[in-house]
């Protein structure tokens, strides 16, 4: 075991100090073990997030897990031009004189760690771009692609440098120093948090409560992205091979080069994100850690072998931890199981003109199950149905939290303007895959096409089961005034538009599960390659999703004083989507003139023409996908125009659900300024969302 040089205070002994540090050592060691680790099934204690030497002999041709990646990205190739002196998180930590610096200097080693991963992926990726060889007509393609990426190490580069002047000023090292380079791996396997035995005699504080619902996701979402990485690197090189043969264009090589950077990229964020996540629990779980190898050992895994981890810093008399290797079971294999046949729309029983069946509230019992994996297959999902014309429902009298069979209550009207294939015309008789969602409204006003859009995205019937409790926004700001409406109201639409995202890429994943099946059949190996890790990141984007909904329930909880409620509220009320009138004619003029309400006054009309324009994007985009989905079931077409449609629909959804909350915060920002600070909670909802 390391020893401290310890600092000697007046009247202790010398024998009662060194059992305090002894002690103190002991606690970390046996720490670290709890929380990074647990005991094989066999009882022996084998390394987080890899698997044991019988393991590693059994399956030889194991790909690389998520530990690995991170390692290999770490180690900077010769001719890099980020130079620095390896440090590990150990020498880092210890610089800092205050604990209470502690966690954002192991924040900034992450953000380190990070940065210099992204910088060797952007150079790897330059490099593969300069083997690539052009014929006569694609040359300018390449080099279009060859500067682009020139200029992208050079900004991975920056990023580097400034992340390590970051780390350099909060260690404050000497001016003659070298930059500090990360010697230490983050964190990648799984992390036991042990909040019930933690917190079994105090109070737990609520973001440790929240950490420990969501740290579990994060770690799933880890190793989606590893996954994901994986596919990508197989899909290279089966377009690779295509290419040799003559099956595939340059653009296609130079298509899954970027998305193995991509993918790449999300990884480290994942990442670093979840090692942020782990020191944030430790901090609210145990407190200021003032013994830097303490705090060191619940973070990370010691390095093994003399690793890098063992630099030492430039004056302390700190040396890293040499205690045994905490202990989790081996992590399972990333992309191990296999995906879960897709059920086609087209199979789902007739709803139409079906009112909503109400359901029961999710029960209180939230605990583990609550929080359990979203299953590989969501529950199906019809086309939703539309009306063209005003009047449309207001949006305060729906509530969006029906089970997965039913349907909004709006007028259905029959699919038009998208010309898809007829089931008798088909030669092979298949339902067509994946078929619009929103024809009925295409030739619908802009105005009609915002209000059923917000309508149809934040209907709630593709949310994990038991995923919280449904409450309106009149609940929520009941009993509350001033500045605590204006937080609880932001609070709301953010977690609105986290269950919108959520189902957006839930929708995502069974296109793409009902195209692998129609793959499967018909289709080279080359095509399935180049869908599997579209596939495996939308898994872990859809993690991520959950995750980020997660936080915005604990926020809203917090706000509203259940916090401590095992099912967190869900936002039940659509927002607002038709334009707001602001009879400023009306107003004080002394407020009206003032510059926030100035300010209130422009950006409000300019929202909701930018709701109106993304829904019309939105409607077009899913035209577009479907037609392209429609011309590959015919083997018109490639795989790749249709994921690039599917990508394209779904990242102009979550555009205009972003917009959308920005609209109704505003909206509520100029209400609450205008009507009296006493005005009862439904009259206040009912001027932000009531229809015009």
């Amino acid at each position: 075991m390391s020893t401290l040089r310890p600092r000697f205070a007046g009247g202790e002994g010398l024998a009662s100090i060194w059992r305090k540090i002894l002690a103190m050592q002991l606690t970390a060691v046996v720490f670290g073990y709890l929380v990074l680790g647990q005991a094989s099934s066999a009882g022996a204690w084998v390394p987080v997030g890899e698997p044991s030497g019988a393991q590693a002999v059994a399956v030889p041709q194991q790909r690389p897990q998520a530990p690995q990646l991170v390692a290999e990205a770490l180690n900077l190739p010769p001719r890099s031009a980020v130079a620095g002196r390896p440090i590990s998180l150990l020498t880092a930590v210890s610089a800092a004189g205050d604990p209470r610096q502690h966690l954002e200097i192991v924040r900034s080693y992450w953000r380190l760690v990070e940065a210099v991963c992204i910088y060797h992926f952007c150079m790897d990726y330059d490099g593969r771009l300069g083997q690539l060889q052009a014929q006569a007509d694609e040359s300018a393609l390449l080099r279009t692609a060859q500067a682009s990426s020139a200029a992208l190490v050079r900004e991975a580069e920056l990023a580097a440098v400034a992340a390590q002047y970051d780390l350099a000023a909060l260690m404050r090292l000497p001016a003659e120093a070298p930059l500090p380079l990360p010697a230490d791996r983050p964190h990648v396997g799984p992390y036991r948090t042990h909040f019930s035995e933690l917190f079994a005699a105090r109070s737990a504080p609520p973001t440790a409560r929240l950490l420990d619902r969501t740290l579990p996701l994060r770690r799933e979402a880890v190793e989606g992205r590893a996954a994901a990485v994986q596919a990508a690197e197989e899909g290279l090189a089966a377009t690779a091979e295509a290419r040799r043969a003559g099956r595939c264009t340059l653009t296609d090589v130079l298509g899954c080069l970027r998305d193995g950077l991509q993918q790449r990229q999300a990884l480290l964020a994942a990442v670093c994100r979840y090692n942020g996540d782990i020191a944030d629990y430790v901090v609210l779980s145990v407190g200021p850690v003032a013994n830097a190898q303490a705090l060191v050992a619940m973070l990370i895994e010691p390095a093994r072998g003399g690793g890098r981890s063992a630099v030492p810093p430039f004056d302390s008399g700190v040396r890293p931890a040499s205690h045994s290797e905490p202990v989790p079971t081996p992590a399972r294999r990333p992309g191990e199981n296999a995906p879960t046949p897709a059920v086609r729309r087209s199979e789902a029983p007739s709803l139409q003109n079906q009112p909503p069946t109400p359901s029961a509230k999710e029960g209180a019992g939230g605990g583990a199950k609550q929080f359990e994996k979203t299953p590989d297959v969501l529950p199906k999902q019809p086309v939703v149905p539309v009306e063209t014309s005003p009047p449309e429902p207001a949006p305060t009298t729906v509530n969006r939290h029906d089970t997965a069979g039913s349907l909004p209550p709006v007028t259905l009207l029959p699919p038009a303007a998208v010309s898809l294939p007829e089931k008798d015309s088909d030669q092979s008789g298949a339902a067509p895959l994946t078929p619009p969602m929103y024809a009925a409204l295409l030739h619908a006003a802009p105005e009609a096409q915002a209000k059923q859009l917000a309508l149809a995205l934040h209907w709630d019937r593709m949310l994990p089961p038991g995923i919280g409790e449904p409450i309106g926004l009149d609940e929520c700001l009941r009993g509350r005034t001033g500045a605590e409406r204006r937080a609880v109201i932001d609070a709301f639409w953010l977690l609105r538009q986290r269950a919108a995202e959520y189902q957006v890429l839930a929708e995502e994943g069974q296109w793409l599960e009902e195209i692998a099946l129609k793959m499967s059949s018909d289709v080279g190996q080359s095509a399935e390659s180049r869908l599997r890790p579209t596939r495996l990141a939308n898994q872990a984007a859809l993690q991520e999703a959950r995750t980020a909904l997660i936080e915005a329930q604990f926020d809203l909880a917090l706000r509203i004083g259940r916090a401590a409620s095992p099912a967190w509220p869900l936002a039940s009320t659509v927002p607002r989507a038709a334009r707001y009138s602001l009879k400023l004619d009306i107003q004080p003029r002394q407020g009206a003139d003032s510059w926030p309400m100035r300010r209130l006054a422009a950006l409000i009309p300019g929202l909701a023409d930018a709701v109106q324009r993304q829904a019309t994007a939105v409607v077009e985009a899913d035209a577009a996908r479907a037609a392209a989905t429609t011309r590959y079931q015919a083997g018109g077409q490639a795989i790749e125009p249709v994921l690039a449609a599917i990508s394209r629909q779904s990242g102009q959804t979550m555009s205009l659900l972003r917009t959308l909350t920005d609209y109704n915060r505003a909206v509520a920002a100029y209400v609450l300024t205008t009507l009296p600070p006493d005005t009862p909670s439904d009259k206040l909802v009912g001027e932000m969302t009531k229809s015009e």
